[in-house]
């Protein structure tokens, strides 16, 4: 399939995405009692997918229908204005407080989005194309009433509600595969795309570990955290730049979405486990277990995406049993050794370098050079 250009006006509306990942990735950033209580972590969780899906229900449709032409633009530009307001109201101290506009910013994003599905309904003529834009709208449709429904009755109810669309307008589109299989995905821009963000997650990554190397912090220590951060963005880009077959025709692009909102999730909890590593107010056991939990959502997302290797590259029982292993082993002896922080920087640097060491000679041999 011919890879279709990723447009300078796709990369200027990724930039709010920063802004916002950033803000997301705040809400699990502070401690009480020395750790992170589960409703924060269930707001993080829930405000990563209201920002990602939006992300992806945009990029799918230009992916599909997009031309670099202003009715296209115009709506992007559109939807990064709630999206900066949605941002600043990311919180986990009054969450009643900022329910309201909070909520109506994002019905305004499903909104929009909603918008652009129906105009291309009323201007296609073909009837795949037609189906797919009555699937998107149907899902995009019960997302903004009961986003708007939500704001108007009693917070108890509504945040249930809200919570309800969320899923909802996030689940739906699974259900409409076969549709989706009539206008396949253009999947190297699918996956550019969706690698591009990931690097900017990866950037927010190194500002979270900055920390790290001031002249009363930098050491080893922080030398080690640099090549976990390393390590891992090696092991994603040699899967997606080099492992993938970019070629694939006829995909819906739907397991690569759905993995990812994993992928995006497990990067952001990474991301705050090691700047925990600084923070002697931390319980020690929840900072490494909740590391571990991160270290083994990337990983296991990143292997799940096996079906869309290339032909000379797949995985076998040797190699996964391998892979498994690694992690298992660097996993549990990162939780054993929680009360010793170095020797956890130390062990975990060693598992994420050993993962990549081995995924990297995997594909080396008999497969020809990939880096």
């Amino acid at each position: 399939m011919k890879a279709q250009k990723v447009e300078l006006t796709e990369l200027f509306y990724d930039l709010v995405y920063v802004f916002a990942i950033s803000k997301m990735t705040a809400l699990i950033h502070h401690p009480h009692h020395g750790v992170i209580d589960l409703f924060s972590i269930f707001t993080f969780i829930s405000c990563l997918v209201v920002v990602v899906n939006t992300w992806f229900v945009e990029v799918v449709f230009i992916n599909r229908y997009g031309k670099n032409g202003m009715k296209n633009v115009i709506p992007m530009l559109l939807s990064m204005i709630p999206l900066l307001f949605l941002s600043n109201t990311f919180t986990t101290v009054n969450w009643e407080s900022v329910f309201f506009p909070y909520t109506l910013a994002t019905a305004s994003l499903s909104l929009i989005e909603f918008i652009q599905y129906w105009l291309e309904y009323r201007s296609s003529q073909s009837e795949s194309d037609q189906k797919i834009c009555k699937d998107f709208m149907f899902s995009l449709g019960i997302r903004t009433v009961l986003l708007l429904v939500a704001v108007l009755i009693p917070y108890q109810i509504g945040i249930v509600l809200f919570f309800i669309a969320i899923i909802a307008g996030t689940i739906l589109p699974a259900f409409f595969v076969k549709d989706f299989e009539a206008r396949p995905i253009n999947f190297p821009h699918l996956v550019e795309r969706i690698t591009l963000l990931v690097i900017i997650t990866f950037g927010e990554m190194i500002i979270g570990i900055a920390p790290f190397f001031t002249i009363k912090t930098f050491d080893i220590y922080g030398i080690l955290v640099f090549f976990i951060v390393a390590h891992l963005f090696l092991y994603y880009i040699m899967k997606f730049e080099h492992v993938i077959d970019h070629h694939r025709s006829k995909e819906t692009g739907v397991k690569i979405i759905y993995l990812h909102y994993l992928i995006f999730i497990s990067l952001s909890i990474i991301t705050v486990s090691l700047s925990f590593f600084l923070n002697e107010d931390v319980n020690s056991l929840f900072r490494n277990t909740f590391l571990s939990i991160g270290l083994l959502l990337f990983y296991g997302s990143v292997l799940a995406h096996g079906n869309y290797n290339k032909g000379s590259h797949p995985y076998d029982k040797t190699f996964m049993i391998t892979q498994i292993f690694i992690l298992t082993i660097g996993v549990l002896l990162n939780i054993v050794f929680h009360s010793q922080t170095h020797m956890t920087i130390i062990l975990v640097m060693l598992m994420t370098l050993l993962s990549f060491v081995h995924y990297f000679m995997f594909y080396q041999k008999g497969h020809g050079k990939l880096l």
